[in-house]
């Protein structure tokens, strides 16, 4: 039992390596330009969640035995695939609304033509 949860983790593993290539894409397209305080927010995600598993894997496989670690990678597993499918159902890839020009400021070309007038 313990191999099979080996084998299906490194699956799941690699199949999210593909799933953040894609988040970080959809996060560009939908950010536009905000993306770097998405991607920071997306960071900080992780590095809690990199902090927060080892004292849960602890809790899971005091330990270490192989069944402890076959019910750890499953876990996983189950978190990765449900985290994958909501991302593949929930997200819409276009450009957020918050990310749109405000309708009543000055763009560039209203902002020369002012400074030509100016001169």
């Amino acid at each position: 039992m313990p191999l099979l949860a080996e084998f299906i983790f490194t699956i799941t593993v690699a199949v999210s390596g593909l799933h953040f290539i894609g988040l970080m894409t959809a996060a560009q397209i939908v950010s536009q330009k905000y993306t770097h305080i998405i991607s920071s927010a997306i960071a900080a995600q992780e590095s809690l969640i990199g902090l927060l598993l080892p004292p849960l894997v602890s809790v899971i496989a005091p330990n270490h035995n192989p069944s402890e670690w076959a019910t750890v990678f499953y876990y996983i597993v189950a978190v990765l695939v449900l985290t994958n499918i909501s991302f593949v159902v929930l997200t819409k890839i276009k450009p957020a609304k918050w990310t749109r020009e405000d309708r009543g400021s000055i763009d560039t070309a209203d902002s020369e033509m002012a400074v030509k007038q100016v001169e």
